[in-house]
């Protein structure tokens, strides 16, 4: 949408499960009555970062190489997409400097790394789902 130049600053799930963690342990206290805000601010691409990063990566995986280089990425406007009216924010990064001071925490997963993770954890969903049905 809008060129897909929006960009939001993703968060691998393994992150944002140690902090969660970390306020639940809640050592010494320091997470009673705080908001927090958890995220990776590095993290930070557009959409069409996001889209073009999933394809290239797509195209190291024989299995998925083919339809990659089929897939063409369509632009749309936020208007034809959502209807009219549609606002969106465009540049969402989290403030985690509390958060990271007050939990001893820091988000650590790239988003190269998280999106291999993601496409080797699929893989291996597809593989165990082909012996099942073996």
């Amino acid at each position: 949408m809008d060129g897909g130049h929006q960009k939001r600053a993703f968060t691998y799930v393994d992150d944002g499960i140690s902090a969660l963690m970390k306020i639940i342990d809640n050592k010494d206290g320091k997470a009673s009555g705080q908001i927090y805000n958890i995220g990776n601010p590095a993290n930070n691409y557009s959409i069409r970062e996001l889209a073009q990063m999933m394809l290239d990566l797509a195209r190291v995986y024989p299995e998925y190489q083919l339809n990659a280089d089929k897939v063409q990425v369509v632009e749309t406007t936020s208007g034809q997409y959502y209807g009219k009216g549609y606002q969106d924010v465009q540049n969402r990064v989290p403030k985690i400097a509390n958060t990271m001071a007050d939990l001893d925490w820091k988000p650590g997963v790239t988003m190269a790394d998280a999106l291999r993770g993601i496409y080797d954890y699929y893989r291996d969903q597809v593989a165990a789902s082909r012996d099942l049905s073996e």
